[in-house]
């Protein structure tokens, strides 16, 4: 596994909220230092619609705070590229990997406790972004762009070879829900998971049409619950409009 110490900025809204215009994402690696004196390096996502930071009027700490939430950064110490699922959704040409980080690996920090922000490099925030130095680094509209509801041993499972997979989405008009159900069970194969997806699309679009949102997620916790306890992996993306 590769450690790094990851300030991820959570700019893409909701779950059940849309996109129609999903901008440009770059992922900055930043040096900052504190002013307790404590250095912090790692990388920044902001998703914005300038095509990157280069200003010349504006220091880098300026624009983490103009494109980032108020008060707030948040820091990922480690994160890894999944192997599976590999999905085309975004792009027919790439096969978009996930990126996942443990929730136990967040830190947040004060904006006011930064002293300083020192830029070091720049790359686009996922693998099928399109990087392009002209006109942006055009986000392919995958989000979030680090999963952290998984465990690290999710994490590690999905390192290797699954026994099924399944995607899918709500039938709601304009919600962009989408869930992944893996399957590291030889009890749980592919006429299993899409069992298991139609109950729980049944129910939950049912509910969704009654604006019950609330229950909506209340029943994917006790889903994705049971389910880790079967060996089956489930987990929430979103597709931007």
């Amino acid at each position: 596994m590769r450690h790094l110490t990851i300030i991820l900025v959570l700019t893409f809204g909701l779950y059940n909220q849309g996109f129609s215009d999903v901008g440009n994402c770059a992922k900055y690696e930043v040096d900052i230092q504190l002013a307790d004196g404590q250095r912090i390096k790692g990388y920044v996502y902001v998703l914005a619609y300038e095509l990157k930071f280069k200003f010349p009027d504006n220091s880098f700490l300026d624009y983490l705070k103009g494109n980032n939430s108020p008060d707030t950064l948040y820091l990922y110490k480690s994160i890894q590229q999944l192997r599976f699922p590999i999905t085309n959704e975004g792009t027919e040409k790439c096969e978009f990997r996930f990126n996942a980080a443990t929730a136990d690996n967040e830190i947040k920090i004060l904006k006011k406790t930064i002293k300083t922000a020192k830029l070091i490099s720049y790359s686009i925030c996922n693998n099928c972004d399109n990087p392009d130095e002209k006109n942006g680094y055009y986000w392919n509209g995958i989000y979030p762009t680090l999963i952290t509801e998984l465990t690290k041993a999710e994490i590690d499972l999905l390192q290797t070879n699954p026994i099924a997979t399944i995607s899918f989405g709500h039938d709601i008009e304009n919600n962009t829900d989408g869930y992944w159900m893996i399957s590291y069970s030889s009890n749980y194969k592919q006429d299993d998971l899409q069992k298991l997806k139609n109950d729980f699309l049944m129910e939950a679009d049912k509910l969704l049409r009654e604006n019950k949102w609330d229950i909506v997620q209340s029943k994917y916790k006790i889903l994705k619950s049971g389910l880790r306890k079967k060996k089956i992996i489930l987990f929430k993306v979103g597709y931007a409009l």
